[in-house]
């Protein structure tokens, strides 16, 4: 069948999908992913087709206006950042109506989430996927984006401020479903991950070792297991595994997708605290630019790296709590150190430290030398070791793409 996987964002947000194209490709379909257009020579580099939205995030995200909005209070943020979305959300509309033209089944990342409206026009299956647990209320814990517990009855009610914000996009998709669809205008209020009536299955990419399936979840949520893209092809570089085998083994400091107001003050932090508890490092710039400040024999830059080859190697990683990152180093059965800056990346870094797989998350804009070292030293004394290894093997035994297709088939995938 051919397949259009639809996702928009950082890398975190399309690699996943990026690996079930390629499962589905060995399964003899016609996949195609459509993404923002700073992912499309990386995509076909795998030998999948891509389609590019006519939006670049990382420029977006790297953009200084939009720095002073993420890197403050993510509620006005959310708001700004609405305001300022109209037009590059009427330019995804418009590609996702194009790159749907011959489609037979369509997956749908959040962020396009206005394509179930497409397969409601054409009359066909369709699930969406999610990395974080966003669409259905549950007691156990609030929506991620909300940061805190508020106790059984409110955490069910915050997950109301996901349509919340779906609603802000309300007149500009009742137009296009007007003037582009030829479908009539649904109202504010209709369920938005519904096809003419049925409740549209929802893949939630993540694994059951991190948040165990909530008991009050509805039967369309479906916990598959992570989605992971093997990157075999990419080798680390010589003189970086020469530096690994040096000594100790190093910890993993990087913010992946993620753009810092002050990557040198970061970078200083880290340095820091590294000298004081004599570790050592391997730091990834990633979008972030993160680079220590002085030559140091014990940290290693890179531009980037591959997480699945990298992390066995590592003692420990320390990151921004992206899905994806946080997945490859559990993955790897290392213990985590999450420093979120923003969304559901504070809620990542409680998961992580409820069960007992890393310290107390640190929050970016409030990071300090002192704070980091005693992290550090927690994560040195092996306390988080044993349960970070029964992760992983739980992780290893899960098969979240093959998960993910048995739902897929049942919805219509020939």
């Amino acid at each position: 069948m051919k397949v259009s996987l639809l996702a928009s964002g950082t890398r975190g947000d399309v690699q996943p999908l990026l690996a079930l194209a390629l499962r589905l490709q060995q399964e003899g379909h016609q996949p195609t992913l459509c993404a923002p257009k700073n992912f499309k020579k990386w995509i076909e580099s795998f030998g999948v087709p891509a389609k590019p939205f006519r939006v670049d995030f990382q420029e977006i995200l790297q953009n200084a206006s939009t720095q002073k909005i993420v890197t403050g209070n993510i509620i006005k943020a959310f708001i700004k950042l609405r305001k300022q979305s109209d037009e590059i959300q009427q330019k995804m509309l418009e590609d996702m109506w194009e790159f749907c033209q011959n489609s037979e089944f369509l997956v749908i990342h959040p962020k396009c989430f206005a394509a179930v409206n497409i397969a409601e026009l054409k009359g066909i299956p369709c699930v969406g996927m999610s990395p974080m647990p966003m669409f259905h209320a549950t007691k156990e814990f609030p929506l991620p984006l909300t940061g805190k517990s508020f106790g059984g009855f409110l955490n069910k009610l915050s997950y109301k401020a996901v349509n919340l914000g779906y609603w802000k996009s309300h007149k500009l998709i009742n137009a296009w479903r007007k003037n582009s669809l030829g479908l009539p205008a649904k109202s504010r209020f209709a369920p938005i991950w519904q096809v003419n009536g049925k409740q549209v299955q929802m893949l939630y990419a993540f694994s059951e070792a991190v948040i165990p399936r909530p008991k009050d979840w509805s039967k369309d949520a479906h916990v598959t297991g992570y989605w992971f893209l093997d990157q075999k092809e990419q080798k680390l570089s010589k003189d970086l595994l020469a530096f690994i085998k040096a000594g100790e083994a190093p910890v993993y400091i990087g913010f992946g997708s993620m753009t810092l107001s002050d990557p040198q003050g970061t970078a200083k932090v880290f340095q820091r605290a590294l000298e004081k508890t004599q570790l050592r490092a391997v730091m990834s710039q990633g979008w972030a630019q993160l680079k220590a400040l002085e030559k140091s024999p014990n940290i290693f830059v890179v531009d980037s790296a591959p997480h699945d080859q990298l992390f066995p190697l590592m003692s420990a990683v320390v990151h921004h709590g992206g899905a994806g990152t946080t997945a490859a180093g559990l993955r790897a059965g290392k213990p985590t150190l999450i420093c979120p800056v923003l969304a559901d990346q504070p809620f990542w870094g409680k998961q992580i430290h409820k069960r007992g797989l890393g310290p107390s998350p640190l929050p970016l804009k409030t990071l300090t030398e002192d704070s980091l070292v005693q992290a550090f030293k927690q994560i040195r004394s092996g306390q988080f070791d044993k349960k970070a290894q029964q992760a992983s093997q739980k992780i290893a035994q899960e098969d979240g793409l093959e998960n993910a297709l048995q739902v897929m088939k049942k919805e219509g995938l020939g």
